[in-house]
């Protein structure tokens, strides 16, 4: 994948990357089958596997065929085999802070249409996070998609930011009360009883004990 384009991130089971646009992506072949005409061929996807079958197979994979007298067959074995997704709109991927470390895990993927394909490691995707956090991120993964050059992309992108930071900056005066709770507010469910807990501390625990207090239960 270096050789012809870049990688962006590499999973335990797959690789993002970029391809250059002139790179042949599907090849069409004609068959004499009549309900089944043409095929359609990944071109990386073939050339992927084609590759690891000629320098990732294992020749000595033993196979036990008899068990009493431990005999094994040896065999040709390749586990691996690559399928390709996409093309994708939009890719985004968090740098980190410090410099040459890499973030694990964390990107978001976008189709053609705009619609989200694969969201991994943001707070967006988890429960119990502040409403505030998921809409921001949100808005600003779609900002990402906006403008036709770099420069305009990142003014998109600054716009939502610098909305949300007058939110913060401003203490959301000229937001109404019950969309600002509704932004800081915390969904948690406990799944035993509170006394169960024992001295146990969170902010659900609290919450919990204090609307014991106050409610006489």
């Amino acid at each position: 994948v270096e050789q012809i384009g870049r990688p962006l991130e590499l999973d335990t089971d797959g690789i993002w990357c970029i391809l250059p646009g002139s790179f042949p992506e599907n090849y069409e072949v004609r068959t004499t089958l009549p309900k089944k005409p043409r095929v359609a061929i990944s071109y990386p996807g073939a050339m992927l596997n084609v590759m690891v079958k000629d320098h990732f197979t294992n020749d000595q994979y033993q196979v036990l065929v008899d068990q009493e007298k431990l005999v094994y067959e040896r065999r040709s074995e390749n586990s691996i085999f690559f399928e390709v997704d996409g093309p994708y709109k939009a890719m985004i991927l968090p740098a980190s802070k410090e410099e040459g470390k890499k973030l694990k895990k964390r990107y978001a993927v976008f189709n053609e249409d705009g619609t989200l394909a694969e969201l991994k490691g943001f707070e967006v995707k988890r429960r119990g996070e502040l409403q505030l956090v998921k809409i921001f991120q949100s808005s600003v993964f779609e900002a990402f998609l906006n403008g036709g050059s770099l420069e305009e992309c990142y003014q998109s992108v600054a716009r939502v930011a610098d909305y949300w930071l007058d939110v913060l900056y401003s203490q959301a005066e000229n937001m109404p009360d019950s969309e600002l709770f509704e932004l800081i507010s915390e969904n948690r469910s406990m799944s035993r009883k509170l006394e169960d807990y024992g001295e146990q501390k969170s902010t659900s625990i609290s919450t919990a004990k204090r609307l014991a207090e106050f409610l006489g239960d």
